[in-house]
């Protein structure tokens, strides 16, 4: 339980300190305030290499800390070295078959409009889906 809060708090500690906001003292502060530890190793590591240190056991999961930290306009300085140890080739082959999982698993999905309708519609867009039946 502990590791789960612990986890959370870097998580959303994260947001506010590699922000580049600098336009109110709050904004200056939580960019210079003191982190935890774990999380001071976290954004170095992703600093220097684009790791995010993520395991399996945390509740935010390595696409959630890349995505707010690249958000928030932290740009790692290098790639992890073991990148060069995979075949161009490879690579090429790997990206292909990940890009025809999304297009595949796009084409199931709903338009959004659809999905809003059906899942969530406004009061203001099923006054407008009936006008447009009944008119």
């Amino acid at each position: 339980m502990l590791f789960d809060y612990d986890n959370v708090k870097d998580f959303i500690i994260a947001h506010y300190k590699v922000t580049e906001r600098d336009d109110t003292p709050f904004w200056n502060y939580v960019r210079n305030m003191e982190v935890p530890d774990s999380l001071r190793e976290r954004l170095d590591v992703f600093r220097s290499t684009g790791q995010t240190l993520s395991n399996e056991r945390e509740l935010f999961r390595e696409v959630s800390w890349y995505a707010v930290l690249t958000g928030q306009g932290l740009v790692p300085a290098d790639y992890h070295p073991a990148a060069d140890t995979l075949d161009d080739d490879d690579i090429r082959l790997r990206l292909g078959r990940w890009r025809t999982a999304v297009v595949d698993r796009v084409k199931t999905l709903p338009m959004h409009e659809d999905f809003i309708r059906k899942t969530c519609a406004s009061a203001a867009l099923k006054q407008r889906d009936e006008a447009r039946v009944g008119g």
